[in-house]
């Protein structure tokens, strides 16, 4: 749960995800979440959407100098008056996009919308056809559109389904000087009464959620179906209350189903402690309505339910001093093409960053991002989550440092991904195929069905959680399958040790944090009942290793 330390001005949470959505286009979108303390002492809390569109690069850099020179503004800003301040800064936004197209002869343009939260008023300024939606506290379940399409429809008039209907006229950028709308349109197209409105602000309650989004999020399909629906959005902003989980979870439900642009949220939700318990409640009659429904699918459910639990006793009956395992159900993230991968997770404080095979160093950023054999990822703090084309896992540890050496293809012949880990600790969760972690010196794991984790130090820990693992490579003696008192293993000087049960799910729940927790491991669950045994007259924990000779 969201500790009362971690919310903002003790009642907000915020969240933002962005991901390029069709893979034949640039990301070009630029998102924007922080609380801005001013010189003064006072703090708005702040969320943007720019989506960029120009030829080569222009685009993504006229989205981000946008929102780099909207927050500057905002920084230096005086007064109360919040609606002034809004549109000054945007209109600083404008003249420094601008300036960039002319002097590099450039013709990027991004529309721009801007959500402040002053003393729990909503203001918003907004250019072009990215959006601010509000959904009331309460449950009601109602999305409510606040800003107005800059589009020429809505602009000029003529034929709402003309070809021309929906082309965006106002964008920052495009002129020396931009026209910027502070209005909410609550109450249909008059601009006056919106003006009227926006200025005043919006009064938020603890339950309310300001939502901007691109046109992404709400486009349609060639079957002119949405990709996201209003009660899939409405849902994810009353079931999730942890910071950037609404913006996940709406962004990976749109790219699930193939959209053809870029998808960006930016959640601002204020909640207290009640807000949360209702959204745990909800969540907890949706879960049993789901039960209720898997049961009600047929007697053969039941019957196989019967008869796994029938065969669990007579196994168990049969060899009672057999330990059973129960495997983890993976559940893997939202699927992406070959040749990408799905940052899941990137905590507020966190930090990394992506090397391509050609030497460009950019920072990991949330959602999909291009991946090909020779890419590196270099963790400076916090834990990474990454999703595999077949929505198996990696988990990368603070301070881990890994390249793909090849990455699965669920359409083609490949059906490993093969990592070189240079320092630091994954742990890895397989969906199909296998996944192969290569040390530095030469040592390497492999796994297929389940879960391992791989820790590079002083000694090198393999640890076998779940499925089938070995351990091979610059060792006298490979190990295939590790199994028994060989699921845990250290390597040192060349010599294989085994490892204690619980002190490896020790090491690995300081590494992950609530990450290995929610993996759900057995053994780490329930502490293993201990075994009386002789006391051997040799150490049996040493496995003996004949020295590799050096060059083999």
């Amino acid at each position: 749960m969201t500790s009362t330390n971690s919310l903002i001005q003790g009642k907000y949470v915020i969240g933002k995800h962005s991901v390029v959505g069709d893979p034949r286009r640039k990301w070009e979108d630029r998102v924007y979440t922080g609380e801005i303390i001013r010189a003064d002492g006072e703090s708005l809390l702040v969320g943007m959407v720019a989506d960029g569109v120009g030829s080569a690069d222009f685009g993504s850099r006229g989205a981000q100098l946008a929102i780099d020179t909207t927050v500057r503004s905002l920084e230096r800003s005086q007064g109360v008056d919040i609606p002034r301040i809004l549109e000054t800064a945007i209109e600083a936004a404008n003249r420094a996009v601008y300036n960039e197209n002319t002097q590099h002869e450039g013709d990027g343009l991004t529309t721009l919308v801007v959500a402040i939260i002053y003393k729990d008023r909503c203001y918003v300024g907004n250019v072009g056809d990215s959006r601010v939606y509000w959904v009331q506290a309460g449950g009601k379940g109602k999305l409510l559109q606040l800003t107005r399409d800059h589009s020429y429809y809505n602009v000029y008039g003529g034929d709402p389904n003309g070809d021309d209907a929906g082309i965006v006229v106002n964008a920052i950028g495009k002129k020396a000087d931009v026209q910027v709308d502070l209005g909410f349109y609550l109450k249909g197209d008059d601009v006056e009464q919106a003006y009227k409105l926006g200025i005043t602000g919006l009064p938020i309650k603890a339950g309310d959620t300001i939502l901007l989004c691109s046109d992404g999020l709400i486009k349609t399909n060639i079957q002119h179906e949405r990709y996201i629906e209003d009660a899939e959005i409405v849902n994810a902003l009353q079931t999730e209350y942890m910071s950037d989980r609404a913006a996940i979870k709406m962004v990976s439900t749109v790219e699930g189903r193939r959209p053809d642009d870029n998808v960006s949220v930016v959640t601002l939700q204020a909640l207290s402690k009640q807000i949360v318990q209702e959204m745990n409640a909800r969540n907890r009659r949706s879960e049993q309505a789901k039960l209720l429904k898997n049961v009600g699918i047929g007697v053969a459910s039941g019957l196989m339910l019967f008869l796994a639990v029938f065969l669990f006793y007579k196994i168990s009956q049969i060899s009672p001093g057999t330990t059973v395992t129960q495997v983890v159900t993976a559940t893997p993230f939202p699927t992406v093409p070959a040749g990408f991968l799905f940052v899941a997770q990137l905590p507020e404080g966190a930090s990394a960053q992506v090397t391509s095979p050609n030497g460009n160093i950019t920072p990991l950023t949330l959602g999909q991002i291009p991946a090909a054999p020779g890419t590196q990822i270099d963790v400076s703090s916090g834990v990474i989550s990454i999703g595999l084309p077949d929505g198996s896992a990696i988990y990368l540890a603070e301070g881990t440092s890994l390249k793909f050496l090849s990455i699965i293809d669920p359409n083609s012949s490949n059906k490993e991904t093969v990592l070189s880990l240079n320092k630091g600790a994954v742990m890895v969760k397989v969906i199909s195929g296998s996944i192969v972690v290569q040390a530095f010196d030469g040592v390497i794991a492999r796994v297929s069905g389940s879960i391992m984790g791989v820790q590079l130090g002083d000694n090198h820990y393999v640890d076998c959680y779940e499925g089938h693992c070995g351990i091979s490579g610059n060792i006298a003696t490979p190990i295939d399958p590790m199994d028994g008192d060989r699921r845990y293993l250290a390597v040192s000087a060349n010599q294989l040790f085994t490892s204690s049960i619980p002190d490896r799910c020790q090491a690995w729940e300081s590494l992950l944090g609530p990450i290995f927790d929610q993996l759900g491991i057995q053994e780490c669950l329930i502490p293993p009942t201990p075994t009386l045994i002789p006391t051997p007259t040799t150490d049996l924990n040493v496995i003996q290793a004949t020295p590799t000779k050096k060059g083999h």
